[in-house]
């Protein structure tokens, strides 16, 4: 179930909402709607090991265009500088022209 799975990831599911807090604080939300839209402090998103967002999911795809070429820019040059993301690592870029920071 969700709570168990929350549990194993030090979360603690919020009565009545759609989200967890973690051990350290941190508040995670889930919500329905047009990611790229949404007035938040970061998006997360899946989108291959290189980074291509153009050649990743839908989701991928929308956030890369609503953020503008310098998303993509910036994911290349990550991958450039400290080499293909594997499982469980993750890249942090600005928003570029998404709400998020």
């Amino acid at each position: 179930s969700g709570s168990t799975y929350a549990s194993t990831i030090g979360c603690t599911p919020l009565a009545g909402q759609k989200g967890l807090r973690t051990t350290g604080g941190l508040t995670i939300r889930i919500e329905q709607g047009d990611i790229t839209t949404c007035k938040t402090e970061g998006i997360v998103n899946s989108c291959g090991s290189n980074l291509d967002l153009k050649s990743a999911g839908m989701a991928a795809k929308a956030i890369s265009r609503a953020a503008g070429p310098g998303l993509q820019s910036d994911c290349s040059k990550y991958v450039s500088q400290h080499g293909k993301v594997t499982i469980g690592e993750f890249a942090v870029t600005p928003g570029h022209n998404l709400h998020s920071r």
